[in-house]
């Protein structure tokens, strides 16, 4: 009985020792100064730290052994600033309220704070610096200063339970790299008010909704980038959307204001949900990667207005079907929209110049393109691999570039402009369905691989009097048997050409235009016998506006001189012609001139059935001139190739590929 006694009481005693030792553990004060004219103070027994004093606080951080007794912390109306790491890993923090005095909140003040739920800021927070509340990943409820001006550099990155409405303020004017980066909250909603706001890189990208207040003006560089916004409607008072702004993001529909002047570069690129984008009137250039692999993009309607479609504008848009370029396009890109496997036709507009490399390659379902007359060149690579299967070249086209019609599968005819001097490598290789090529009469150059392995290609039609220097593998895989059809008086030129003579060469019976060939004081018309007509009228100009006549020929309708009147036109009737063409020498002109012409044929009655113009220049030795007006009846023409460059052969005379003569 005794020893039990005594047991209890040894048991008693521990207890109460226990008791008095934790209640005078809970009951520790530390205290300690946090600025010039600031001190703190924790009660161990209630975890909360209480701030007097009032400026900024500075150099204070609570260390390792005192941060898990911070619940809560009491503000007093006069502090100015909260420093930087001063709350840094207090993991039990839970609610902040800061008073209005507040004027910024130091770099990592709050990181790591993973209890942390709620922040209210006060009225006056103007600055929040960089990674201020980085990882608290419990907080939910924001509440940000009205006159907030900065958030650095990671201030909320990785706070991924946000999920009540924050409210960005109109006096916001920088916005850091990744402040509100991370995994996104339930229902993250940004209410953003800021009127012009610089952002850096993927700042809001925690955000699944947004909505904006009716003042904002500028949409700042990759504001929204990497955002997993599903629409956006921007008020009437946006007038800028800057590069990147809206990249990467999830959007299926976003609603541009009329009042919106301008674009960035990649404004949306790789928004791969969106479905459609109506481009507003006030907008004057599509710029670089706008739309990039925008994937499910099925519509685009561009505003009479826009001059340029930059680069890679509609990069691998697969799903764009349509396009309708308005007339007032001057330009279009490289890669504008390459790999757009669903566009179907193309307008070139009128006044467009040049096609930019690969600007239409790998359009897989591309059947027509409407080409302007202003055209003069076509890039490399612009229409490889598209369905199109019939080209309609304008006469003023110069240039077609590398790969340029690289196996159009679909193609069966072509037609090669008299501009166009050179084709170059590959540019119509693999257009296995080709079955007749016309050269104009100007061509001089055909390239390695330019036609290879167009097997089904039966008939060839080569106006040019000197052959064209033809690679080896111009024509790889042609078969011999095709038809070469050339000018009757170059039969001779083409049988011996190694390229050329393989094939099956015919005389050319037909002429539908005008050629011109000079020396230095004569030109040689030719010019093709019109059915039904009585007479042909050559009128040669001294000058372009055509108000300068030099002379006015007449011929019957057997290609026969009747008249020459250098003052009036008095036309001759004759039968009826039966010729295939008629040529005339006019000698008597001044060397290394340009001159200008009008062929008409009219029938018995004065009705004119054919009429053609053009321009030529009498050679000069500073005079730049065509192959073809190096050309004579008298003195044939030689074609040869020196150190990697044409060189044309006239007589004891040698002329480079312009038609200058060389020393």
């Amino acid at each position: 009985m005794k020893t039990k006694h005594h047991f209890l009481t040894i048991v008693l005693n521990l207890f109460f020792a226990l008791v008095l030792r934790c209640t005078c553990m809970y009951a520790t004060v530390y205290n300690g100064v946090c600025g010039t004219e600031l001190s703190w103070r924790l009660d161990t027994n209630d975890s909360i730290v209480v701030i007097t004093g009032r400026g900024e606080m500075s150099n204070f951080q609570f260390g390792e052994d005192k941060r898990p007794y911070v619940k809560s912390v009491v503000f007093p109306e006069g502090i100015t600033r909260i420093s930087p790491r001063s709350f840094e890993y207090c993991y039990n923090l839970q609610s902040v309220t800061l008073p209005d005095s507040v004027m910024s909140i130091g770099f990592y003040a709050f990181r790591k704070c993973t209890g942390l739920k709620e922040f209210h800021m006060g009225k006056n927070v103007r600055t929040i610096e960089l990674n201020a509340f980085r990882d608290c990943n419990s907080l939910q409820r924001l509440v940000l200063s009205d006159s907030l001006e900065t958030i650095g550099v990671h201030a909320f990155d990785g706070c991924s339970a946000i999920s009540d409405t924050v409210v960005f303020p109109e006096s916001l004017v920088s916005l850091g790299d990744n402040a509100f980066a991370g995994a996104s909250g339930p229902n993250a909603v940004a209410m953003w008010k800021a009127k012009h706001c610089i952002s850096g890189a993927r700042p809001m990208s925690h955000f699944t909704k947004v909505i904006f207040g009716e003042n904002v003006e500028y949409i700042g560089s990759y504001l929204f980038c990497n955002a997993p916004l599903d629409t956006v409607i921007l008020p009437n008072s946006v007038d800028t959307i800057e590069q990147r702004a809206f990249n990467g993001c999830s959007l299926k529909h976003i609603e541009l204001p009329q009042s919106l002047k301008y674009i960035g570069p990649s404004a949306f690129d790789r928004a791969a949900s969106l479905t459609s984008l109506i481009v507003p009137e006030n907008v004057s250039n599509i710029p670089s990667f706008m739309c990039y692999e925008c994937s499910s993009l099925k519509s685009v309607t561009l505003p009479e207005g826009i001059t340029t479609i930059e680069n890679f504008a509609f990069y691998n848009c697969k799903s764009l079907s349509n396009i309708n370029i308005p007339q007032s396009v001057q330009s279009i890109g490289e890669d504008a929209f390459d790999n757009c496997r669903s566009l179907t036709s193309v307008t070139i507009p009128e006044g467009i110049t040049g096609i930019s490399d690969f600007a239409f390659r790998q359009c897989s379902s591309l059947k027509e393109v409407h080409f302007p007359k202003s055209l003069t060149s076509i890039g490399k690579g612009a229409f490889q691999d598209c369905a199109i299967d019939s080209l309609d070249f304008p006469a003023s086209l110069v240039s077609i570039g590398e790969n340029a019609f690289l196996r159009l599968l679909n193609l069966k005819e072509l037609f090669i402009p008299d501009e166009v001097r050179q084709i170059k490598s590959r540019a119509f290789e693999g257009c296995t369905a080709l079955q007749k090529v016309t050269f104009g009469r100007k061509v001089s150059m055909i390239d390695t691989d330019a036609f290879k392995g167009d097997n089904r290609l039966t008939e060839i039609t080569c106006n040019a009097v000197v052959p064209p220097l033809a690679q080896s593998s111009a024509f790889s895989g042609v078969p011999d048997t095709a038809i070469l059809i050339v000018p009757s008086q170059s039969i001779e030129e083409y049988t011996a050409d190694e390229v050329w003579g393989r094939f099956r060469i015919q005389q050319n019976q037909g002429l539908d235009h005008v050629t011109t060939e000079t020396t230095e004081t004569a030109v040689n018309f030719t010019w093709p016998a019109v059915e039904g007509a009585s007479y042909y009228t050559l009128i040669i100009w001294a000058n372009e506006e055509r108000t300068e006549k030099i002379c006015t020929l007449t011929f019957n309708s057997m290609g026969q001189l009747v008249e020459i009147d250098f003052s009036k036109h008095a036309p001759v009737r004759r039968a009826m012609n039966t010729a295939a063409s008629f040529s005339f020498r006019y000698n008597g002109l001044s060397e290394g001139t340009d001159y200008w012409f009008t062929m008409t044929a009219s029938d018995e009655n004065d009705t004119e059935l054919f009429n053609a113009s053009g321009s030529f220049a009498t050679l000069g030795a500073n005079t730049p001139t065509d192959i073809d007006e190096i050309q004579s009846d008298d003195i044939p023409c030689t074609k040869v190739l020196r150190n990697g460059q044409i060189i044309i052969r006239r007589g004891d005379a040698e002329y480079s590929i312009q038609g200058n003569q060389l020393k």
